[in-house]
């Protein structure tokens, strides 16, 4: 899945070479058309909101919020499955070490023995 931002390219189809903000421009139905019909297309709310303030009109059904929902829920899904413990690690410690790496990329500074990593999970909305 990719996560298409305002000034993001399309690399595929008619509008390929143009960004997500061009395409609202010239035919903005093909940004729901893409949320729909394209497994790899993913706009986050922050960028629903954007498109909203440069083009009021656009809008989105209960379908296609309901598929970008279910695109971020397999996402976090399959991220979590690759560190599943009990398929990778012998030792609790590193499984530990590598999915505190991997929840947090460097945002909440270096892993540390005491952190919870349920309560870190939670807190970053993979429950």
């Amino acid at each position: 899945m990719k996560f298409y931002h305002i000034d993001t390219k399309f690399d595929f189809g008619k509008y390929a070479g143009k960004t997500l903000q061009e395409v609202l421009e010239i035919r903005p139905s093909y940004i729901n058309w893409c949320i729909i019909n394209l497994d790899h297309f993913y706009i986050s709310e922050d960028v629903i909101d954007e498109i909203k303030s440069i083009k009021p009109e656009f809008a989105l059904s209960e379908e296609e919020l309901q598929e970008l929902n279910n695109k971020y829920d397999a996402r976090n899904e399959k991220q979590l499955d690759k560190y599943d413990k009990h398929n990778y690690y012998s030792d609790d410690s590193d499984w530990r070490r590598e999915t505190f790496d991997a929840l947090t990329d460097g945002m909440y500074g270096d892993y540390d023995e005491n952190v919870d990593i349920g309560s870190l999970m939670t807190y970053l909305g993979y429950d």
